[in-house]
């Protein structure tokens, strides 16, 4: 997913994002089966 031209910088924001992209998703999967319930 990383571009091998990508600065410093910009590593740190995408690794960032993914990580919040992660927490979301975790997120989503803890509230959904209570929904459901």
């Amino acid at each position: 997913m990383v571009r091998s031209g990508a600065k410093p910088g910009e590593r740190v924001w995408i690794s960032i994002d993914t990580a919040r992209m992660q927490l979301f998703d975790v997120n989503s999967q803890v509230r959904l089966p209570k929904a459901g319930e």
